[in-house]
């Protein structure tokens, strides 16, 4: 996993640049259920994710992703 906000070349919000965090399973699932709320002062605009096993399989597959 990643430090939240460092992914090269994209816009950040100043809450994630600023984030000491790092993407784990519980921070994305956080993230995911509640997007606008997650880090204040994040200018985000998608969609909460519900479900949990919907999450779960989002996760699953970023995770499965990252890998290359």
């Amino acid at each position: 996993m990643r430090k939240i906000g460092s992914f090269a070349g994209f816009n950040y919000s100043n809450a994630f640049k600023n984030s000491d965090e790092v993407w784990t399973e519980k921070e994305l699932d956080a993230f995911l259920k509640d997007v606008q709320t997650y880090l204040k002062g994040s200018n985000m605009i998608i969609q909460n994710v519900d479900d949990e096993s919907e999450r779960k399989a989002l996760i699953a597959y970023l995770i499965d992703d990252s890998k290359g």
